[in-house]
Parts: C-alpha cells; structure tokens; sequence
C-alpha cells in the first residue's frame, strides 16, 4: 500500500467518523488498541534512524578532538613562522648580572671603606705599578 493510498483510506475514515457519533465512540477501543502495539515499533524505527547519526557524530567528535590537539600543538609555531604573532622575548639569564652586581659591591667596599680604604687602595697600586 502506498503513502497516496494510506492518506485516502485514513481522510476517508475521518469523514466517517466525523458524520457518525456513534462510531467515534466505538472506534476509541481500537484506536488505543492500535497506538499501544504500533509504539514499540515506532520506538524501535526512530532507534534505529538516530543510531547512524550517533555514529557519525561521534567520527565527527573525534575528528574535531585531532584537529585541536594538531592546532594546540603546532599552531603556535605556524604562525611565528608566517610572521602573525610576533615570538616572545628571549628571557634574560639573571644569574651573570647578580654575581656581577656582588663582585662591584663587595670591590667597592673593599675599597672605598673610611677606616683602611686608602691603605688598600696604594697597597693595590704599588702592586700594580
């Protein structure tokens, strides 16, 4: 039977039932009777129509979740390299400048010291000279 087929016969008995009183009240039984077996098998048909786009969401899931671990990764780099962002400055080796800043500070008080800093001082040059 066809979908054009099923339309007719079911506009048919609604015609029917919309003239005869009597047989809207009869026909109620089979009506739930009807719905109650064709449900299961309703259910069963929508299941099995949702489950291969389930399947294809879930490749499509995947495929997105490489796609961001691929960006995550090595977007950064690209785009340095295509000159997008600019590279994060190098950071300064801080450990040269403190022992540098240590040797000047200890020298200079070694030197410039009120009490014995000009004893040290020519004891320096004549070693020097």
């Amino acid at each position: 039977m066809t979908n054009r087929t099923k339309a007719k016969v079911a506009g048919k008995t609604v015609k029917g039932l919309a003239k005869y009183p009597v047989a809207r009240k009869a026909a109620r039984p089979a009506v739930k009777l009807a719905f109650r077996a064709g449900k299961p098998v309703a259910k069963r048909k929508a299941r099995q129509r949702v489950a291969p786009i389930t399947d294809a969401a879930q490749r499509v899931g995947e495929a997105a979740g490489l796609a961001y671990a691929m960006i995550a990764t090595y977007g950064p780099d690209a785009a340095r390299q295509l000159g997008l962002i600019e590279p994060p400055p190098k950071p300064k080796r801080t450990a040269p400048r403190v022992v540098a800043g240590a040797v000047i500070g200890g020298t200079a008080v070694y030197f410039l010291d009120p009490d014995s800093g000009e004893q040290r001082r020519k004891k320096v040059a004549d070693l020097v000279s």
